[in-house]
């Protein structure tokens, strides 16, 4: 896996953890907080997404050139 898809699922995950600590609050600033933290997390998924795909066609076009005789 590619350095930067893991950067980005880790974050992913640490903002994850951060959203359900955030939920179990009832402050008022922690709703905004949690509103931005929702905004990242979209942001993020929608790029690892991305940098997912590109990976997975490089994989298998190296996959492919490798068996080709």
């Amino acid at each position: 896996m590619p350095a930067e898809l893991d950067e980005t699922l880790r974050r992913v995950m640490q903002l994850e953890i951060e959203r359900e600590a955030l939920k179990r609050e009832k402050e008022r600033c922690l709703e905004e907080r949690l509103a931005k933290l929702e905004k990242e997390l979209a942001n993020l998924r929608a790029d690892s997404d991305a940098t997912k795909a590109k990976w997975q066609t490089e994989k298998r076009a190296v996959q492919r050139l490798r068996h080709t005789p």
